[in-house]
């Protein structure tokens, strides 16, 4: 029997299905099919080839490309990669079935496997891709409840990674403007609940305001404070949904010393006041 057609779950009915996730190691895998991925007849699979060890070359998308693991490789639904690696190579490949990625990723991120990437991550991602894949292997290996829920956390938690790096590639690709807007984005991040001038932001980013302003205006068509205010209404908005936080103490954990001037900051940006946003919120 194809091991694809191999790869079952059981309901709690007792009734055997098709796991929408299927994985099998990197050798197996290469064994089976000479090499190649699946033929086009599996025109509705995805795959996620990764080189944890070994090197040689890929064929894809009529590029051939140089690998060394660790390496990532995705291939869309489609399209049949080559691989010629080092005799030893190791690694593991998932497949997914197509008609389920739209139910298992969100829109923003299944763009990020619409098209073939080679993923080469540094260092520390690199260690938290091999544990992704691990953790989806022995889940994979399993056959206990909260099996098929397992495995779709672990693909989740993997594209999830891929997202992440090719994010980073368009940014090291992409325009100085870009890059800038990106080092402001995480600076953010880590002092938006300071309140500080957008003149320290540029200090710490060694430019200008004037060149900090440009830089958000052409990537992102919005002003710096603007960037800055999103970042604070987001936890707030998150901070009247999920916590059980006061509007005052929420504004203090924001960074607002007036909790009045922190109800019209926010009435301002969303049309209504904190105690409404999160009354409407609870009622769904």
């Amino acid at each position: 029997m194809n091991q694809m057609l191999a790869s079952l779950a059981f309901t709690d009915a007792g009734a055997a299905e098709l796991d929408p996730i299927h994985l099998e190691s990197l050798a197996d895998h290469l064994r089976a099919y000479d090499g190649r991925g699946l033929t086009n007849r599996y025109r509705d699979l995805q795959q996620l080839t990764w080189v944890a060890r070994g090197e040689g070359v890929c064929e894809l998308d009529g590029r051939t490309v140089p690998l060394k693991g660790p390496v990532l490789v995705v291939t869309p639904p489609g399209m049949v990669p080559h691989f010629e690696l080092s005799p030893g190579a190791e690694g593991l490949v998932v497949l997914a079935v197509g008609a389920a990625l739209g139910e298992l990723v969100p829109p923003e991120d299944l763009a990020g496997l619409a098209r073939p990437l080679v993923v080469a991550p540094p260092g520390g991602a690199a260690g938290q891709m091999a544990a992704a894949f691990g953790f989806l292997q022995g889940e994979f290996a399993r056959a206990e409840a909260g099996r098929r829920t397992a495995l779709r956390a672990g693909y989740l938690r993997i594209v999830s990674l891929i997202a992440r790096a090719a994010d980073d590639a368009r940014e090291g690709e992409g325009s100085p403007d870009a890059a800038l807007v990106a080092r402001f984005r995480a600076l953010i991040e880590q002092r938006y609940r300071d309140h500080a001038p957008l003149e320290a932001y540029a200090q710490a980013l060694g430019v200008s305001l004037a060149r900090l302003s440009r830089a958000c205006r052409r990537a992102t068509g919005k002003a710096p404070l603007a960037l800055v205010h999103e970042r604070l209404m987001l936890e707030a908005r998150r901070g009247l949904t999920f916590s059980v936080m006061s509007v005052s103490q929420l504004a203090g954990s924001l960074g607002f010393t007036d909790a009045a001037y922190f109800s019209r900051f926010f009435q301002k940006r969303m049309g209504t006041a904190p105690s409404a946003y999160r009354e409407g919120r609870l009622r769904g």
